[in-house]
């Protein structure tokens, strides 16, 4: 596999995750990694992006963050460390003996740039960090719509969407929505949805208005544990507005 052949496979890829950061800053969701070499099978250089895809067959990511405000020059960066021993790298061998400098690899510049007091130090055999994204559903409740008034059936209607942002399909579920305000329940049927995919369900309060004086909802995907997900700690959202 020549190095020109992996960056035609990965435009398209490459094009959709090149701004996503897989790992979030301020919580420790269900995530694992490693360091892979920047050569596969002594082909390459490669960024971190084309490593990742390659060594992980497309269940990893690389780390990066978005680079354009604190540089003005660059897009994206991504973690990346070399060595003196270069021969861990290019050969793809661990060596328990090898010692890191941890850096930046910028954009589609092939090459690993890091710091020390004295000196920037710059090479093109480097480990870029690889991150594996957890291989389950994982259901959210991305947003609970403005209450309406259904004057025929005398009942408050709330529209919720729910999404899988997890790699794998949920089965069905259920979803609970209380008014916190006066601790009134419903509950409606989450079908099946398949990775990335999402559904808006319309739940019923029924004989009064939730704006009285303010509505105040809680919304919780998957309520009865039915769905074994990434992160059970996402579930659910709370929604506010004054009547």
């Amino acid at each position: 596999m020549s190095v020109r052949s992996i960056v035609g496979l990965l435009l398209l890829w490459m094009s959709a995750s090149a701004l996503t950061d897989p790992i979030l800053d301020y919580t420790a969701a269900t995530y694992k990694a490693a360091w892979y070499p920047n050569f596969y099978q002594q082909q390459g250089p490669m960024t971190c992006p084309q490593t990742c895809e390659v060594w992980t067959q497309g269940a990893g990511i690389a780390e990066q963050e978005k680079a354009n405000e604190p540089t003005g020059q660059f897009e994206t960066t991504h973690v990346c460390k070399i060595s003196s021993n270069e021969k861990a790298i290019y050969y793809g061998k661990d060596d328990p003996d090898a010692r890191w400098l941890y850096g930046n690899q910028f954009d589609q510049l092939q090459a690993c740039f890091t710091a020390t007091p004295d000196d920037i130090l710059k090479s093109d055999l480097y480990m870029c960090l690889c991150v594996y994204r957890c291989q389950q559903p994982d259901l959210i409740v991305s947003k609970i719509h403005d209450p309406t008034w259904d004057h025929a059936n005398n009942r408050s209607v709330v529209q919720v969407t729910i999404s899988n942002i997890g790699t794998q399909a949920a089965a069905a579920s259920h979803l609970r929505l209380t008014d916190t305000g006066n601790g009134s329940w419903t509950v409606a049927a989450t079908p099946a949805l398949a990775a990335g995919a999402s559904v808006t369900l319309t739940l019923y309060f029924n004989g009064y208005w939730v704006f009285d004086p303010n509505a105040e909802l809680k919304a919780e995907a998957d309520y009865k544990g039915e769905v074994d997900e990434c992160d059970e700690s996402n579930n659910t959202l709370e929604y506010f507005k004054m009547g």
